[in-house]
């Protein structure tokens, strides 16, 4: 496979899975910090330093790079170059390292009638065995790290059962290398099956969720919300309602009306001071919110509650 078939099945994979294709920037930018551009990165560093939001949540790339550096190296090893080109891809805020690595795994192993590069997990699989010398403790060390990354991210999302605690357990029984890899391809295939058929709401839109249930004092506005996410504002908002049916502003009403409602049933708060700890300045605005959703007034919730009526 040429160069070139490279590059484009590694972005057309990309951009298949919600990526924006980025053209290569520059090899002069404008960073006190470099002479070149010498990484794929480096035109995405405003957006992963919060210096300002980025346009999309996901990007792929294949930047042209130089690495003076490196000349003394040029032809002494087979990674080191002067002048070459990065491919990679880019999430901000989007998914973490499990999502990486799923991507990488699928663009590697997909057959080349599929968009992949058609490499068989096999040698893959060899190379892991190679990296580790044969050690067996390397070997279940080595599958360990990897699979915590992936029960991390399956907890988080509720995901994770008691077929998958055996499996983990069993990796402490692993005393040769085709157990080994028995192993991981028991652990992928169960992980990918708490997966398959479900929709789950993407990690920038549940974080985005987390983030907002978590900070009801705070204004909340969604610019700065979506600064702190490295996204547009219209981005987050188009997303947010796309994958829940509801507004951003929907869901911020809803978070502090929800602990509004644990404050009025469950402390003697002033009602006025209930509205102060949900974030709203204006007791008004909160009292008009709150009947709006609710049907009665704070005052009269919080009777009927204490009461013992039925809502």
């Amino acid at each position: 496979m040429q160069t070139h078939e490279i590059n484009k099945r590694f972005q057309e994979h990309f951009r298949a899975t919600g990526h924006t294709v980025v053209p290569s920037a520059s090899l002069i930018l404008d960073d006190p910090t470099l002479l070149f551009v010498n990484a794929g990165m480096v035109q995405f560093k405003p957006y992963f330093l919060g210096e300002a939001p980025a346009p999309y949540p996901r990007a792929t790339s294949i930047q042209k790079c130089v690495r003076t550096g490196d000349i003394d190296e040029v032809g002494k090893t087979t990674r080191h170059n002067t002048f070459f080109q990065m491919a990679g891809n880019f999430s901000f805020g989007d998914y973490f390292k499990e999502g990486a690595m799923e991507h990488a795994w699928k663009l590697l192993t997909s057959s080349v009638d599929d968009g992949g590069y058609g490499i068989d997990p096999e040698r893959l699989w060899s190379m892991i065995l190679k990296k580790s010398g044969g050690n067996i403790r390397i070997i279940r060390t080595t599958l360990w790290l990897l699979c915590t990354k992936v029960i991390r991210s399956k907890l988080e999302q509720h995901q994770w059962t008691e077929e998958a605690d055996m499996i983990v357990y069993d990796i402490t029984k692993i005393t040769r290398e085709q157990e080994a890899r028995d192993w991981l391809l028991r652990f992928l295939e169960e992980a990918n099956r708490n997966t398959s058929g479900q929709n789950h709401r993407s990690n920038l839109v549940r974080n985005v969720l987390e983030y907002i249930r978590g900070h009801i004092t705070d204004g909340l506005v969604l610019e700065e919300v979506a600064k702190k996410f490295y996204v547009s504002p219209n981005y987050l908002s188009c997303i947010i309602h796309k994958e829940t049916g509801k507004t951003y502003r929907q869901h911020v009403i809803e978070a502090k009306m929800t602990v509004a409602k644990q404050m009025l049933n469950d402390t003697r708060m002033r009602v006025e001071d209930v509205a102060y700890a949900v974030g709203y300045e204006n007791y008004i605005s909160f009292y008009n919110v709150f009947k709006r959703i609710e049907h009665m007034s704070p005052s009269e919730y919080r009777f009927q509650k204490w009461n013992g009526e039925q809502l």
